[in-house]
C-alpha cells in the first residue's frame, strides 16, 4: 500500500515532530548541536523557515511554514545528514528514528498559536524543566528574549499574532495560561 501523501503546499504551516526507535534517547548536547545545525541547513537550502523547535532526550517538535511547498525535502535532508553526523559522532550504524518525519497540517491563526504553545511547554508537561524557557533546547527562551535568537529562527509571525506592543510579554503570560489550562504550577 502506497504511503499517504503529506499535506504541502505554498505557505503551509506545519507541526513536525519525529521519535527514536523504541524511544530510545538520541539526543545529548553534542547530537543536539549537529540537529540544529542541520535543521539550518536543510531549510536554508530548501526555504523552509522555522517558527519553533524543541528537542527532548527521545524526540523533537518543530514549527515550519513552508513557502515552496518543500517540507519533504528539507525534512529528508535533516533526517539524513543528522544520522550520518551522529552515527560517525558515535561509531555506529543504522537508523535513529522510528520511521519517516510526522506531520500536522496547520488549519489557522489559533492552532498555529496552540502548536507554539504546545512545542514550548513539552519539557515542563514531561517534567524535564521548570518553565519553558528552561529548556535549553527549545526555542522558548529566544522566544521571551532570554536566550540568543539563531538567524534562522522567526518569531515575528508569532509575535505578529500576538498584537501586543510587548510581545515577549504577550508570549510569556499566553505560555503561562497554557500551565495553567493543564494544571502545571505557575509559580515555579
Amino acid at each position: 500500500m502506497p504511503r499517504k501523501r503529506r499535506v504541502d503546499h505554498e505557505g503551509a504551516w506545519h507541526h513536525v515532530m519525529n521519535r527514536g526507535i523504541d524511544h530510545a534517547r538520541i539526543f545529548d548536547d553534542v547530537s543536539t548541536r549537529i540537529f540544529l545545525l542541520e535543521l539550518r541547513d536543510a531549510c536554508i537550502q530548501h526555504r523552509v523557515q522555522v517558527h519553533g523547535y524543541c528537542i527532548l532526550p527521545n524526540h523533537y517538535h518543530l514549527l515550519l511554514h513552508t513557502p515552496d511547498a518543500s517540507l519533504s525535502a528539507a525534512m529528508q535532508r535533516l533526517s539524513s545528514r543528522f544520522t550520518q553526523g551522529v552515527n560517525r559522532y558515535r561509531e555506529r550504524d543504522g537508523p535513529l528514528f522510528e520511521g519517516r518525519f510526522h506531520s500536522v497540517a496547520i488549519k489557522d491563526d489559533a492552532h498555529l498559536a496552540k502548536v507554539s504553545q504546545y512545542i514550548h511547554l513539552n519539557p515542563v508537561d514531561a517534567g524535564l524543566a521548570a518553565k519553558p524557557e528552561d529548556w535549553a533546547w527549545s526555542s522558548a527562551g529566544a522566544y521571551l528574549g532570554l536566550a540568543d535568537k539563531p538567524e534562522w529562527l522567526h518569531t515575528s509571525a508569532l509575535f505578529e499574532m500576538l498584537g501586543s506592543t510587548d510581545p515577549r510579554g504577550a508570549y510569556a503570560q499566553y505560555l503561562r495560561d497554557g500551565r495553567a489550562y493543564r494544571g502545571s504550577d505557575t509559580s515555579r
